[in-house]
């Protein structure tokens, strides 16, 4: 899922509470309030960079293309060992980030994975015959994009949360605009008045 279908899914969720929300509560909380809670529950979260570590190299395996004439059986790619290390970077929003990165192909063909329950990017250098240059340049350059593309997530994340609380506001007092005219409704009702002549005796 993007960010943008992310957003939207968001904000359909937001509504949708804003419009199960009892008539009572309506009638007697502040909507300002309830606004606010629903905001809590549904708002993006940008993403912040925090610290970034190095992992230890350890071993992999790789896919190869091989030599032409020289694949493995069926045609597939050929395997080799080799070793691989992550860059890691600590993040708040990574749920944010997640669906920034599932759209961005760039940051996918580089390696670049966002770990939700540790709350981190991960940035894999990989090498049959690992070179410390290149991975070095390798993490610099990743780094840099990914810096570059959270600006653009936040800027995306505080258009969509400075527009949510409004329409989240506004749906709740159409809403409450309807319980009070149930509420005049029911106040109107009445028995028929043959209920007490017939159903109504003891």
């Amino acid at each position: 899922m993007s960010l943008t279908s992310a957003l939207e899914a968001a904000r359909d969720r937001a509504l949708k509470d804003a419009d199960a929300v009892a008539d009572d509560v309506l009638l007697s909380k502040d909507l300002k309030a309830l606004a606010e809670d629903i905001f809590r529950r549904h708002g993006a979260e940008p993403v912040r960079l925090h610290r970034v570590t190095l992992d230890t190299p350890h071993p992999t395996k790789m896919a190869v293309a091989g030599d032409p004439g020289h694949e493995t059986p069926g045609g597939s790619p050929h395997v080799v060992r080799g070793s691989a290390v992550e860059l890691l970077v600590a993040v708040d929003g990574a749920q944010t980030m997640d669906y920034a990165i599932g759209d961005d192909e760039d940051l996918l063909h580089s390696g670049v994975t966002v770990d939700i329950e540790k709350s981190r990017i991960v940035v894999r250098y990989a090498a049959e015959h690992p070179l410390a240059n290149a991975a070095n340049r390798h993490f610099e350059e990743s780094l840099r994009y990914i810096e570059s593309q959270v600006e653009i997530v936040n800027k995306e994340v505080a258009a969509f949360n400075e527009a949510l609380e409004p329409a989240i506001l506004a749906e709740l007092e159409q809403c409450k605009q309807v319980a009070e005219e149930r509420k005049t409704f029911a106040a109107g009702l009445k028995l028929p008045d043959s209920y007490e002549r017939w159903w109504g005796r003891p």
